[in-house]
């Protein structure tokens, strides 16, 4: 986060003071002052550090130098936030039955994808380092963005641990080794030798045993199927979107801190207020329609950022979005209730909220790539394209499970 600038010249103003030339200088000129009995090389120190100071604190000497001091804190303490994390899930990766799960190949080894993204990380810093058509600032953001996916991941794969661990504790059992089978008892010995009439009954192989049973899957739904592919669509194009906006309020309009958190407020704040009363309004609605209609009333409204020219109208745009989706939040909810059976309910949401992290992962790329290749406008024609795509999924299948849940 930027320094305001009464904090950076506060500061300045202590780096300046503290110089060793100013302190060195004060000291010559106290043991001068005492020496000769004379306060004048004292006054004369101090009107000549007093505009010094001055002058080096409002230069860009200091100023840089606490921008960087700054940045390499924070990125210090963002890798130690990181390294905690890291622990935390390779501890929870460890505990059974999910390190029996990994090492059976039944869940992917995400501790190994977090070693290859590290040193993806690693050999682009040494790429950018190389490079000299870029400054400091431009590399600099660059790594700062790949440590966020870093983060992103680790969270990611947080979210995916605390699911199967609830998943865990429905079906208990899960982790239990399977028992060997027990040796059969000896033979006594009259009964060793065949007798007449005796006709021997084959033997039934033994059921190999289970370490662990295969993860459930709700993609077989075919309409929850759909859904998750139209909201990873949905919800990537808004990622893709707020990136543009962000670019364009920042490098367009050399927009402030102060309107790119209002602007992040008109967005929010319907989402506050109106979000308890419109799960109320969807309830007396049918749920398909006012999935349909919502989307295609923010697809509309997302053609209209193609159009804005200022911090107020995206402003405005936004905060229209926001109400609509308002209503489209709960009739999703609602809707992945009657699709997805009541035992399974888990690990639809678990399902939902995975592919929500992906596009946090994945959707900073994507926009900056086509940010700086088409333009802005580039994304708010895809979230616009993404807002059209049919969210009702199968409407058959839909309305007689509707009709069931009813």
């Amino acid at each position: 986060m930027p320094l305001d600038k009464t904090t950076l010249l506060k500061k300045s103003l202590a780096k300046a003071i503290q110089s060793p030339g100013n302190l060195v200088t004060g000291a010559v000129s106290l043991a001068a002052s005492a020496v000769l009995w004379n306060p004048l090389p004292l006054i004369l120190w101090g009107l000549g550090a007093t505009g010094w100071v001055s002058l080096a604190a409002t230069g860009n000497r200091y100023l840089r130098q606490i921008e960087d001091e700054e940045q390499r804190k924070a990125e210090a303490k963002a890798e130690a936030d990181r390294e905690v994390l890291r622990q935390k899930v390779e501890a929870s990766l460890a505990e059974n039955p999910l390190g029996n799960w990994t090492r059976a190949g039944l869940l992917p080894d995400y501790l190994a994808v977090y070693r290859r993204l590290v040193e993806i990380r690693g050999r682009a810093s040494k790429v950018l380092g190389d490079r000299t058509d870029l400054d400091a600032a431009s590399k600099a953001g660059i790594v700062q963005q790949l440590g966020y996916m870093l983060t992103a991941y680790l969270n990611f794969v947080r979210e995916r641990i605390a699911y199967i661990q609830i998943l865990t504790t429905i079906r208990p059992g899960a982790d239990m080794p399977a028992v060997p089978a027990a040796a059969p008892p000896p033979v006594p010995a009259a009964m060793a030798a065949p007798q007449r009439g005796f006709r021997p009954q084959p033997v039934r192989p033994a059921a190999p045993a289970v370490s662990a049973p295969p993860l459930p899957s709700v993609f077989r739904l075919a309409g929850f199927r759909t859904i998750w592919i139209a909201q990873f669509i949905s919800i990537f194009g808004d990622f893709l979107a707020l990136f543009g906006i962000i670019s364009f309020i920042t490098f367009r309009l050399h927009g402030t801190a102060v309107q790119v958190t209002t602007i992040t407020i008109a967005y929010i704040l319907p989402l506050a207020i109106f979000g308890p009363v419109a799960g109320v309004l969807v309830d007396h609605f049918n749920v398909k329609r006012t999935m349909i209609a919502s989307d295609l009333i923010r697809g509309v409204l997302a053609l209209l950022f193609v159009l804005c020219r200022d911090v107020p109208q995206i402003a405005a745009v936004l905060l229209a979005l926001s109400v609509v989706s308002c209503l489209f939040i709960p009739a999703q909810s609602i809707t992945v209730r009657v699709l997805v059976p009541r035992d399974s309910l888990l690990r639809a949401n678990a399902a939902l909220s995975q592919a929500f992290y992906l596009i946090r992962i994945a959707s900073p790329l994507v926009a900056g790539a086509l940010v700086a290749w088409l333009s802005e406008k580039a994304t708010f024609y895809i979230d616009a394209g993404s807002f059209f795509f049919d969210p009702a999924g199968d409407d058959d299948g839909f309305e007689s499970h509707e009709a069931a849940a009813e």
